[in-house]
């Protein structure tokens, strides 16, 4: 699977680790990082946005919350298969 994986990241963005970004509705798990809550290891969710610097992607987790952590700290579970449908509540521009 690994190999599987790099195969489909090749064009992709890196983070400052050199790990590549995930795209918009991967599944992961959350296996931390020194920085992930303890409460947060062992969800799984869905990739909604990520970044370059820094690694950082916002999830949405399997209990509902929403939440940003870093590439290091996720495994990949799924990856998108492109049948995805976007939802409104999806978008990051929303004001508060």
């Amino acid at each position: 699977m690994a190999s599987e994986w790099k195969e489909k990241a090749a064009g992709d963005d890196f983070d400052d680790e050199g790990l590549p970004l995930l795209r918009k509705h991967t599944q992961v798990r959350v296996t931390g990082n020194n920085r992930t809550k303890s409460s947060l290891v062992g969800l799984t969710g869905v990739v909604k946005k990520a970044v370059g610097l820094g690694g950082w992607h916002w999830l949405k987790l399997s209990n509902g919350h929403e939440c940003r952590l870093q590439r290091n700290a996720l495994a990949v579970v799924a990856l998108p298969t492109g049948d995805e449908i976007d939802s409104s509540d999806d978008d990051d521009d929303d004001a508060p």
